[in-house]
């Protein structure tokens, strides 16, 4: 019988030649998605969510999947809280080739920070491959911690948060700033970041003012990346992005600026220029350039 392009693309993909053999590199399961510890490890913790479904970007995903996995995800950054004590963490999914997906197979990364070492992002064929024991032993310390209590009162958290006097997203919302709103839901919010690093960056944040996205309910991270995902369309439909990064970090020395959780989305164009640098050399846009964008935006996103 002949073999059809899907089939032939599943049997090819690394993630789920993954998914049917690395049992032991397993920390957590859910219905539509499983959490294993990285082959190539950025750093000591670094695991990944992926979906038991092949698809190439959140998109492509049900709404009950996408809900799924996020909630995995939720559930991984606060046992990696509590397995590695680490100062930050750097999250992501990206869709396409030019935002770094190596595989076309959904897959959220959640990268640990330490402030004593060292972190330079280099291309993963680049990152060292840990062997299946290393694999293992990663997944049973971060496994052992997936029901241990983090929220306690008075444990401190070990992450450090930018101490700023002024919240600038909660006075967005409480309309006590000017800002470019673009989509609301029930409990979040996505306006235009005033420093564009590509065109059309948008940040998704929770209504509630919290530092980490694991201190929100499940229901609320799933509304923030229910509203990142219609982003996202919003971005390929009325811009034309090539590809697409989701982002969020955690801690200062993730490079965290503001101390209200945010997810970050930023389009990429095969022929337009991305700004890696810090957010602050960034050139800000006139309310007359993001009052436009946003309406071009609008346009374009889903129902």
């Amino acid at each position: 019988m002949a073999t059809s392009n899907r089939e032939h693309t599943q049997n090819a993909c690394r993630l789920c030649q993954r998914l049917l053999g690395a049992s032991e590199e397993v920390v957590a399961e859910s219905e539509h998605a499983v959490a294993l510890a990285e082959e190539r490890p950025r750093m000591p913790g670094h695991c990944i969510v992926v979906t038991r479904r092949h698809v190439a970007s959140i998109t492509e995903l049900t709404r009950e999947e996408r809900r799924d996995a996020i909630l995995l995800v939720r559930r991984m950054q606060r046992a990696l809280t509590v397995a590695h004590r680490p100062d930050g963490m750097n999250a992501w999914v990206n869709h396409g080739a030019l935002a770094g997906q190596v595989e076309p197979h959904v897959k959220f990364e959640l990268v640990p920070r330490y402030e004593h070492r060292p972190y330079e992002f280099v291309p993963y064929g680049e990152v060292p491959l840990a062997d299946a024991g290393e694999r293992a032993a990663a997944a049973r310390r971060v496994a052992a911690a997936l029901d241990a209590p983090i929220w306690e009162a008075g444990t401190r958290l070990p992450y450090s948060f930018p101490l700023n006097d002024q919240c600038w997203f909660c006075d967005y919302v409480g309309g006590r700033l000017p800002w470019t709103p673009l989509f609301g839901s029930e409990s979040s919010h996505a306006f235009l970041n005033v420093r564009q690093r590509s065109r059309g960056s948008t940040l998704v944040i929770p209504e509630r003012h919290v530092p980490m996205l694991g201190q929100l309910t499940g229901e609320e991270v799933v509304d923030v990346f229910e509203l990142a995902n219609r982003t996202v369309e919003a971005l390929t439909r009325s811009l034309g992005a090539d590809a697409m990064h989701v982002f969020w970090v955690t801690g200062v020395v993730s490079h965290q600026s503001e101390p209200h959780a945010h997810v970050q989305v930023t389009p990429r164009f095969a022929d337009e220029a991305y700004s890696f640098g810090p957010s602050e050399e960034i050139a800000r846009l006139t309310d007359e350039q993001l009052r436009a964008m946003a309406d071009t935006m609008r346009a374009g996103a889903p129902a």
